[in-house]
């Protein structure tokens, strides 16, 4: 799918493209590009220690937490891969406290409606 077909990039070829997103310089792939789009095992090898972590920390601070995480993510995978990997959390997550915050404005006055809503 390109979602801008008359753009200018749509014209490069592959190399010329990477090398507009600073994927490729000299011909080389950038720490950049091997981050966004690289695989588990050059990521790992590149980058010994190479994780993403998404926590989810009950409470407003880690002080006042009960646990150190509810729910926890981690992953070895590139970034533009982890990326989607957590916005699906995020979507589950957001749909719970969407239908918690539906339910709770039943029970409030107009002017805590107005609050919850702005």
């Amino acid at each position: 799918m390109n979602v801008n077909p008359g753009h200018r990039y749509n014209a490069l070829e592959d190399r010329e493209f990477l090398q507009k997103l600073g994927v490729l310089i000299d011909n080389k792939v950038t720490y950049g590009g091997l981050l966004v789009f690289g695989t588990e095992d050059i990521l790992t090898s590149a980058m010994t220690h190479y994780k993403v972590e998404y926590l989810e920390i009950p409470g407003t601070s880690y002080e006042d937490a009960s646990t150190r995480h509810s729910f926890r993510i981690s992953s070895e995978q590139n970034l533009f891969l982890t990326f989607f990997e957590i916005y699906e959390r995020l979507q589950v997550v957001q749909k719970h406290y969407s239908k918690r915050r539906h339910s709770a404005l039943k029970y409030c006055t107009p002017e805590e409606k107005y609050k919850l809503q702005h």
